[in-house]
C-alpha cells in the first residue's frame, strides 16, 4: 500500500554533555568541535543543517516531514500529533545510544510505523541485532526510499533550499545571514583507507547534478529568490571532474553580465585537483574557501604527492580564497619526533582554518579491517565515545590513548598561539585577494571586486574592535590588517569606525562577565521542523532563522 507520510529526524539534544547518551565533547558544531576548538569567542557558532534528510525528503515522491535536533520529548509529541507510515532515523557511530532510545520511543508510541535506519551509523556492526530495525537503509537514500515506498526509479531531480545559520558571534547574537547548502553528488572515488564517505559508497561517485552549468543555475536561483549570497557546495571532491569544473567556471563567465554575486564559501576537493584548477579559475567560479585533506606527512597518498602545500595555500590566499586544512595525527608510522615534524609543517602553512582530526577505524574502511586483522580495535570502549574528536579508539604502537588525547589538544592550541584567530586570516586573505582583483583583466574577477570591497567594508569595525580583543601576542598581526584597510579605504573611513568599535568591545566584555569570564558555552541547536510536499519546489521553512540558543 502506498504510504501516505514518513518522518525524517536526526537524533536528539542535548549535545555536548556527559549523560548516558553521549559526550560533553562531541557538540553539534563542526568549528566549534573540530576546528576552531581553542580560539573561544572567535569561533562562530553554528549549528548545520542535515542536506542529506532534506535532499531525500524533496525526492520521495510523498509527504514527508524533516525533523532537526529535537529534543526526546519533542520527537515524541511529534509522533503523538501525526501518523506516519515510516520513521527514519539518521545518526552516526558516536550515536547509536540516542538512535536506540528513538526506536524505543516509536516503538511505545507509534507501534504502526516501520522504522528506518539510515546515515553513516548504519556501518556499526551487528545494528539489526541492537536495536531491531524494520530497514536498514546504507548507501542512496533517495533510491533505497523511493523503492521502499514503491515509487518509480525514475524521477527529476529537485533540491530543495536548506541553510545554516551563523547566530553567534564574539559571545553575541548577531543578525542572522544564511548559508545555503547544495549537494551536488554522493561518495568519492579515491578511496583512502580511513575515509568512510570512500567505502560508504563502495568508492564510487554518484552526481545529483550533472554539470557545472546546472550548478551555477542552481546556485543563480536560490541567490535570486531567496537572497542568499553564500554558499557551502556538498561534494567529497568537487573538482575531481575537469569538465564539470571548467563548466561551472564558464558558466559564471558567461554570465559575468546579468548574474547574482555569490560566493562558494566552502567546497571541498583534494590537493591534487585544487593544484590541476588553479587559484585564478577557483576564484572565477566564487570560491572563497576550500576545504583540503593534508592527511599526514608520513602516510603516503596519491592525491598529495608532490604538493607543496605551503605554496598551494599562499596562492590560494592571493586570490582570496580560504583554506581549510584536515589533518590526521596518529599514523601507525608516528611518533613523539615525527608528529612533531608534521605539526610544524601544519604551523608554517598558515590556512585560514586547522581541523585535527585522530586517525579513526570505521567500520567498512580498510583501516579498519586492517586493525581488526590485528587485534587493535578496542570494543570496550563504547559507541558515544568513538567519536574521533579528542584521542585514539584504537591501540597505536607509540601512542597511549591519554597521551593521544593531550596531544590533539596540545595542537589546536599551537595553532590558535602561532596564528591567531581564524577570522582574522580570512580577513588577511580577503584583502589580498581585493587587491588582486582590482588589478585582473578577468570581468568576473573586476566584477567580484566591488562586491568583496563592500563585504570588507562591513567587515572593518569587528577588525578594529579585534585589536582589544585579541591576545597581546597577536595585536602586531590585527595593526597590520588595519592598516591595510586604511590603505584601500582611507583613514577617515576607518576613524568614522572607531566609536562603534569600542561599543563592541564593551558588549563582549559584558558578556563575558555575565557568564562569569567564560569564552564559550555549550549551546544546543534550535528544533527545526519543515515539511515537504511532492507538488511543491523545495522548503520555505528551511530558511526560516533560528530565534537563537535554547
Amino acid at each position: 500500500m502506498r504510504a501516505s507520510s514518513i518522518l525524517l529526524t536526526t537524533v536528539f539534544k542535548p549535545f555536548g554533555v556527559d549523560d548516558r547518551y553521549g559526550r560533553r565533547e562531541n557538540v553539534a558544531e563542526v568549528l566549534a568541535a573540530q576546528v576552531t576548538r581553542a580560539q573561544g569567542i572567535f569561533t562562530p557558532r553554528m549549528w548545520h543543517a542535515t542536506t542529506g534528510l532534506h535532499v531525500v525528503a524533496a525526492n520521495a515522491g510523498v509527504p514527508a516531514t524533516v525533523l532537526e535536533w529535537p529534543s526526546l520529548a519533542e520527537f515524541e509529541q511529534e509522533l503523538r500529533q501525526e501518523h506516519y507510515d515510516y520513521v527514519g532515523i539518521s545518526f552516526i557511530p558516536c550515536t547509536v545510544p540516542k538512535m536506540r532510545a528513538m526506536v524505543e520511543v516509536v516503538r511505545r508510541v507509534s507501534p504502526r510505523s516501520r522504522i528506518v535506519l539510515g546515515g553513516y551509523g548504519t556501518v556499526v556492526p551487528h545494528l539489526d541485532v541492537l536495536v531491531e530495525p524494520d530497514h536498514i537503509c546504507r548507501g542512496d537514500g533517495i533510491r533505497y526510499l523511493r523503492n521502499l515506498l514503491g515509487e518509480s526509479p525514475e524521477f527529476a531531480f529537485r533540491h530543495p533550499v536548506v541553510t545554516t545559520w551563523i547566530y553567534q558571534f564574539l559571545g553575541l547574537h548577531t543578525f542572522p545571514q544564511p548559508i545555503g547548502h547544495i549537494a551536488t553528488g554522493l561518495g568519492c572515488a579515491y578511496g583512502c583507507d580511513f575515509c568512510l564517505t570512500s567505502a560508504f559508497f563502495d568508492c564510487r561517485y554518484q552526481p545529483f547534478l550533472r554539470s557545472g552549468s546546472e550548478r551555477f543555475a542552481l546556485i543563480q536561483a536560490q541567490a535570486r529568490e531567496c537572497r542568499i549570497t553564500d554558499f557551502w557546495l556538498m561534494d567529497e571532491n568537487l573538482l575531481v571532474d575537469e569538465g564539470r569544473a571548467e563548466e561551472l567556471r564558464s558558466a559564471a563567465r558567461e554570465h559575468v553580465q546579468d548574474s547574482v554575486n555569490y560566493n562558494l564559501d566552502m567546497i571541498w576537493s583534494s590537493a591534487d585537483t585544487v593544484r590541476r584548477t588553479g587559484a585564478e579559475a577557483l576564484a572565477e567560479m566564487g570560491v572563497t574557501s576550500v576545504w583540503i585533506g593534508y592527511e599526514s606527512g608520513v602516510a603516503d597518498y596519491p592525491k598529495n604527492r608532490s604538493i607543496d602545500f605551503l605554496a598551494l595555500i599562499d596562492e590560494l590566499a592571493g586570490y582570496g580564497i580560504n583554506t581549510l586544512l584536515s589533518c590526521v595525527p596518529f599514523d601507525d608510522r608516528h611518533d613523539e619526533m615525527s608528529w612533531e615534524s608534521d605539526l610544524q609543517a601544519i604551523l608554517r602553512c598558515g590556512q585560514a582554518y586547522t581541523q585535527f582530526m585522530p586517525l579513526s577505524p570505521l567500520p567498512t574502511t580498510k583501516l579498519y579491517a586492517t586493525l581488526e586483522a590485528q587485534d587493535r580495535l578496542l570494543e570496550e570502549i563504547p559507541l558515544e565515545e568513538r567519536h574521533g574528536l579528542t584521542g585514539l579508539a584504537h591501540a597505536h604502537p607509540r601512542f597511549s590513548l591519554r597521551r593521544s588525547r593531550e596531544l590533539v589538544q596540545e595542537a589546536f592550541e599551537r595553532e590558535y598561539a602561532k596564528n591567531g584567530p581564524s577570522v582574522l586570516r580570512i580577513l588577511e586573505n580577503r584583502l589580498r585577494g581585493y587587491r588582486t582583483f582590482q588589478g585582473s583583466t578577468s570581468p568576473v574577477l573586476r566584477k567580484r571586486s566591488a562586491s568583496l570591497g563592500a563585504a570588507l567594508r562591513k567587515k572593518a569595525g569587528f577588525l578594529l574592535a579585534m585589536r582589544s580583543l585579541v591576545r597581546e601576542c597577536h595585536r602586531d598581526r590585527v595593526a597590520h590588517v588595519v592598516e591595510g584597510f586604511r590603505a584601500e579605504f582611507g583613514t577617515d573611513f576607518m576613524n568614522g569606525l572607531a566609536a562603534g568599535a569600542e561599543r563592541l568591545v564593551g558588549q563582549v566584555n559584558s558578556a563575558l562577565d555575565r557568564r562569569g569570564g567564560t569564552e564559550t558555552e555549550t549551546l544546543q541547536p534550535e528544533t527545526r521542523r519543515t515539511p515537504y510536499r511532492p507538488d511543491d519546489h523545495g522548503a520555505p521553512a528551511a530558511m526560516r532563522a533560528p530565534r537563537g540558543a535554547q
